[in-house]
């Protein structure tokens, strides 16, 4: 059984960096592509026994460098839209800094909330139904902190897409999962139950069946059958380990890109050389300042550096500018922020 830990015995060794072996670093890129795959099938592909495959999952645990098994749930086949904010702060101080972290954390309409160094220092995603909401949550915002914000950036996210983390494995050899062709982004409409389950499933995606059924009065085949529902249907994309970087000695970065001469074709090569790469690990098509943003995991600065300077090299005739930040801490991380729950309310 792979048992999960409180968040709070995590945070007591943040700064800590483990020495993985490469078992370990494979057991790692499996779980963050596959959250639910098998542990008989994982100990097929990393050459230990099941026994040895748990206990190791479990110490991953334990030492926080898996965070959380979560879904990532395509938010826009519920018919919401993704935009990042990106925040450049001043006249802070620390009280002002923490209260609008928190402000951020707490409102119903963020997804990610994270604070970061270099062109800004605060980003946030959120889900919104309309553009009446995205005026909500910006008038609110700059409403309470407008002294605070020197100036913000918004991007509308047109699509995102997660990749493998290739450079935990050091291989190509593994079995990843089996990718579904992408749907069309038609809205669906999924009744009180099946919103239910995905909350619950947002907190904790390793919580099993039989107490979904409990909690929701119905039978484990209907939660099971819903569950498969969802997945067909593309609301879930896939269940992932999310991972702290850090406790690798690895940082995350976002590169901010503006483009310029971008045809079809060069977009393409462009595309395939991002999802190819093995430190380039997110990937997101957006509408407004930038036109790309991509998450890296970097060993450190020069490391960054380099992998920076290959992409400016190789396509320097379509990137326009460009900015950068490192993540700095994560206050919040969830594919069902409140939002989502209180639009089916306002339904039924």
């Amino acid at each position: 059984m792979i048992r999960l830990i409180d968040m709070s015995t995590v945070d007591n060794e943040k700064k800590k960096v483990y020495e993985l072996d490469l078992k370990d670093r494979k057991i790692l890129y499996l779980l963050s592509e596959d959250g639910k795959m098998a542990v008989t099938d994982i100990a097929k592909d990393v050459g230990l026994s099941k026994d040895a495959v748990t206990y190791r999952i479990n110490r991953l645990v334990e030492r926080g460098i898996i965070l959380y098994f979560i879904p990532i749930i395509n938010v826009h086949k519920l018919g919401f839209f993704s935009y990042y904010i990106y925040l450049q702060l001043e006249n802070l101080k620390s009280e002002t800094d923490s209260e609008l972290l928190n402000y951020l954390k707490e409102s119903k309409y963020t997804m990610f909330v994270g604070s970061c160094f270099g062109s800004y220092d605060v980003v946030a995603q959120i889900f919104v139904k309309n553009t009446q909401e995205l005026d909500i949550f910006l008038r609110e915002l700059r409403n309470r902190y407008d002294s605070n914000i020197r100036d913000f950036t918004l991007l509308l996210a047109t699509k995102e897409q997660k990749l493998p983390a290739k450079y935990l494995a050091e291989s190509q050899s593994l079995n990843l999962p089996l990718r579904k062709k992408e749907t069309d982004e038609k809205n669906i409409i999924l009744d009180e139950k099946d919103m239910q389950i995905l909350a619950m499933l947002s907190r904790d995606a390793k919580i099993p069946t039989y107490k979904i059924a409990s909690e929701l009065n119905i039978s484990s085949d209907a939660v099971i059958y819903r569950i498969k529902k969802l997945v067909d249907l593309g609301v879930i994309d896939r269940f992932i380990a999310a991972i702290d970087v850090t406790k690798l000695g690895y940082r995350w970065h976002i590169v901010l890109l503006q483009m310029r001469n971008l045809t079809d074709e060069k977009e393409k090569i462009l595309l395939s050389f991002i999802k190819g790469h093995p430190h380039m690990l997110y990937l997101t098509k957006a509408i407004g300042k930038y036109d790309l943003a991509i998450d890296v995991n970097a060993k450190n600065e020069k490391h960054f550096n380099d992998v920076l300077m290959e992409l400016r090299i190789k396509f320097q005739d379509i990137i326009k500018a460009y900015d950068t930040i490192l993540m700095f801490e994560e206050y919040k991380y969830t594919y069902f922020p409140d939002v989502i729950m209180a639009d089916v309310a306002e339904i039924t």
